[in-house]
């Protein structure tokens, strides 16, 4: 594939990614309890993995040329305020589990640029990471997201 079509695909990733409902949730924070200050490290520490993710992706796009869009969040998500995170959790796996699934499109589209796919490489293995711990986050609060990604 043409590096044209390889970094739409980055592109298209870094979308899913920095305007994800990880990152949103990250922003306005949703109801939990005075005693969950556990699991608001863990998903803190999530966003921030990711946030430094994207930023790596804006890099490599900016060193390339490419014209970056960070574009917006989705306009379904406004709706998801000052809900609890029990909610919440099965729907970030399915987000998380969706932005995986685009990490692993931009790698089969940028076989050409071998510095590229090991930073994809990295992305998706960090993926794959968090969507493991947002699974034992859903085991250990009996939310109904266990078997979901």
């Amino acid at each position: 594939m043409n590096s044209t079509a390889c970094h739409a695909k980055v592109n298209e990733l870094l979308i899913a990614a920095g305007r994800g409902l990880l990152q949103y949730v990250g922003e306005c924070w949703p109801w939990s309890s005075i005693d969950d200050a556990a699991l608001r490290n863990e998903l803190e520490g999530l966003v921030k993995r990711q946030q430094n993710d994207v930023a790596r992706l804006v890099n490599h796009l900016s060193s390339q040329r490419w014209p970056v869009d960070f574009s917006n969040y989705p306009t379904e998500f406004t709706d998801k305020h000052f809900l609890s995170i029990d909610y919440l959790l099965p729907q970030i796996l399915e987000n998380e589990t969706a932005i995986k699934a685009n990490c692993e499109s931009a790698l089969s589209a940028c076989q050409e640029d071998a510095e590229l796919m090991e930073l994809l490489r990295q992305i998706l293995a960090n993926e794959i990471d968090g969507i493991d711990r947002l699974k034992k986050l859903c085991d250990t609060r009996n939310a109904p997201c266990a078997t979901a990604g």
